[in-house]
C-alpha cells in the first residue's frame, strides 16, 4: 500500500465507514496495508554487507564502517521481496540504523552509546544498484531526509536527521 518515495500513511479511498471492512480495491492502499499487515507475508528490502557490495575492496579495511555497514538493495527498495513470516520467526533479530550519514544517525550520542550501537547492529546510509555497482540515494520508505520533509514537521517524530 505504499510506494518508495512516500512516508505517510496509507489513505482508505474505498466507501465503508467500517474500519474492520476491507474492500478488494486494488487502488485503495488502506485495505490493502491493513490485509498484509494481518497476511503471514512480509515485503523486504534487500540488505547488503558493505564488503560484499565492493567485491572485498575497501578504503577503510577493518573499520566499523566495512563490518557494520550495509547497503539497500535498489531493486528490492523499489519493488520489495515477498518472504513468508514463517523463515524469519527463528532467525536472530539485529538493528539497523537508516539516514543520510554516520554523523546524522548518531548525532547526540555519546562514545560510549555509539559503540553500543554498533555492536547491536548495523548502519545504512545508501542504496546499491546490484546491476550497476553504483551507489544510489536511500529510498523513503527506509529513510526520509528532515531537509525534505514539509514545514513545520520538522521534529515530530518523522525523521532522525537532516
Amino acid at each position: 500500500g505504499e510506494t518508495a518515495n512516500s512516508i505517510e500513511p496509507p489513505e482508505r479511498r474505498c466507501s465503508f465507514d467500517d474500519p474492520s471492512i476491507l474492500c478488494n480495491e486494488v487502488t485503495c492502499s488502506y485495505c490493502s496495508s491493513q490485509r498484509e499487515a494481518n497476511s503471514q507475508i512480509v515485503r523486504g528490502t534487500l540488505l547488503i554487507p558493505c564488503r560484499t557490495a565492493m567485491r572485498g575492496s575497501f578504503p577503510l579495511n577493518g573499520t566499523y564502517f566495512q563490518v557494520n555497514e550495509v547497503f539497500a538493495d535498489h531493486d528490492s527498495s523499489l519493488n520489495p521481496i515477498e518472504v513468508p513470516r514463517s523463515w524469519l520467526w527463528s532467525l536472530p533479530r539485529r538493528t539497523v540504523y537508516f539516514g543520510t550519514s554516520i554523523p546524522t544517525i548518531f548525532r547526540g550520542l555519546t562514545t560510549e552509546e555509539i559503540q553500543h550501537c554498533f555492536w547491536r547492529g548495523y548502519v545504512c546510509v545508501r542504496g546499491f544498484d546490484q546491476k550497476t555497482r553504483a551507489p544510489r540515494p536511500l529510498m523513503a520508505r527506509l529513510h526520509f531526509p528532515a531537509s525534505k520533509l514539509p514545514r513545520g514537521t520538522k521534529g515530530k517524530g518523522y525523521a532522525d536527521d537532516e
